[in-house]
């Protein structure tokens, strides 16, 4: 399902488009991915990955392409990396800056863990982001919302 998953990535993407992966674990991270592909490297907008070294990196909200899964991975404990799990969760759901996304495939990972994939199929518009940082905001009141 990796393999398919890479294939189906390198398949859609046009030269100038981006791949964010909201995920951060050994089922599925974007640094996974790219250890099984190499040609990723280029496509890849690096995403946070640790709420406190990293905070949330805005430019992956632009990415043409994000890889989620069901339920959210993460390698630390809960609430240490809500960078991944908020998107993660909004994307799934549909809601908030989820709402900018279509679905168009769906992989079995490792552990029951699905992993999805999806399409930006229009711009998010600046009152999802500030809806997403307000979430953020109530762990990290210092974190600033980008302008947008």
């Amino acid at each position: 399902e990796y393999r398919r998953l890479i294939d189906d990535l390198l398949g859609k993407m046009g030269p100038g488009d981006r791949l964010s992966v909201f995920a951060s674990s050994g089922i599925m991270s974007d640094s996974l991915l790219y250890e099984m592909d190499k040609d990723l490297y280029p496509r890849i907008e690096w995403a946070c990955q640790v709420d406190s070294r990293d905070r949330f990196r805005p430019a992956a909200l632009k990415s043409k392409y994000v890889v989620v899964t069901d339920p959210p991975v993460i390698h630390l404990q809960q609430g240490a990396q809500l960078c991944v799990s908020i998107p993660d969760q909004y994307i799934v759901e549909g809601k908030g800056i989820g709402a900018a996304y279509r679905r168009i495939a769906a992989y079995q990972l490792s552990g029951d863990v699905k992993g999805y994939l999806y399409e930006q199929v229009r711009p998010i518009g600046k009152t999802e982001v500030d809806d997403l940082y307000n979430e953020f905001r109530k762990k990290y009141p210092g974190w600033a919302t980008p302008e947008w």
